[in-house]
């Protein structure tokens, strides 16, 4: 998953973080397939509930692996990248085989700079 900052027309809290996740899966060759969104999904909490990116990393990572998730909501989340595994390498899957599958975070800079006191 990539991570990237909301736009900056918006109105930013210093206390409260707000990402955006974009998801990508790799293939067993190695080739990164990415959800065409510029997002799959959005996580938003207090900057202070976030000790490290190894914490933010498993915050999403529950988030996207909750079990609870209806599952027109995990397809929701899922489907593009889905359609884009079978528009370009036929591969075959369903949302609950990606959610299982590892995890990798991809934050850009300015993620990264938030817990290197750059910002």
């Amino acid at each position: 998953m990539t991570l990237g900052n909301p736009p900056a027309e918006m109105e930013v809290d210093p206390g409260i973080v707000n990402l955006y996740v974009r998801l990508f899966a790799i293939t067993d060759h190695g080739l990164a397939v990415m959800d065409e969104r510029p997002q799959s999904q959005t996580y938003g909490t207090n900057r202070s509930d976030l000790a490290s990116l190894d914490d933010l990393e498993g915050k999403l990572v529950a988030m996207l692996r909750f079990e609870d998730l209806p599952s027109e909501h995990r397809k929701m989340i899922w489907q593009p990248l889905l359609d884009e595994l079978s528009k370009i390498f036929n591969i075959q899957s369903d949302p609950e085989t990606l959610q299982s599958l590892p995890f990798e975070l991809v934050p850009v800079r300015a993620v990264r700079n938030l817990f290197s006191g750059d910002q």
